[in-house]
């Protein structure tokens, strides 16, 4: 049995001698297919990009702050990293309890994350300015769920969006604490929630 030895350089000649005629015609029509169809997938991402009026984004997200991309921010693929969008997550988070709960003692209380989902809509390139909205969309015993998303101030254009879960903490007793009746009706009403929230 005469054995075939691949050359160096793949050629349609060459490939063709290797694998046989029709063997090699449906490699080569699967190689131009799969070129086709990842070409006809980059140009629906580049059409289907999620964009947002502000009047719509301020409907929903009453609180909305600027974010700073700063230069260690973006990674080798010139673009920020994954990592970093929990951190504009969490300033934003910050900054929302600093504006609606301003009694919040932070040496004796804590709010920690007990589950969180990210969905990366689109890239941030280092020249893109950018904000991030947060709400509250539901408060319950100890806990409450906070919605945010992350969007390019110039295009609309939708960049990120998080949910997360967070719970009370109380730092003197280690152990959850109730939802403090101040922090509700001040989230009830900065965000025109109800009391069923």
């Amino acid at each position: 049995m005469k054995k075939h030895v691949l050359p160096q350089t793949i050629t349609k000649q060459s490939l063709f001698y290797t694998i046989g005629e029709q063997n090699g015609i449906l490699f080569l029509l699967f190689l131009y297919f799969s070129k086709f169809c990842r070409t006809f997938a980059s140009k629906i991402q580049l059409e289907t990009k999620t964009v947002i009026s502000m009047s719509d984004f301020n409907k929903v997200f009453r609180h909305i702050i600027p974010l700073q991309i700063r230069f260690n921010d973006i990674d080798k693929f010139g673009h920020v990293n994954n990592t970093v969008y929990f951190q504009f997550y969490d300033t934003a988070k910050t900054d929302y309890f600093a504006s609606v709960c301003k009694d919040v003692d932070w040496e004796s209380t804590a709010i920690v994350v007990a589950k969180i989902e990210a969905e990366f809509v689109a890239q941030i390139e280092a020249n893109n300015h950018i904000a991030a909205g947060t709400r509250v969309t539901r408060i319950g015993n100890k806990s409450f769920t906070l919605e945010q998303e992350v969007f390019d101030t110039d295009t609309k254009e939708l960049k990120s969006r998080c949910l997360s879960v967070m719970v009370l903490y109380d730092l003197k007793l280690r152990q959850t604490m109730p939802f403090p009746d101040s922090w509700r009706k001040a989230i009830i009403a900065y965000e025109g929630l109800t009391d069923n929230h």
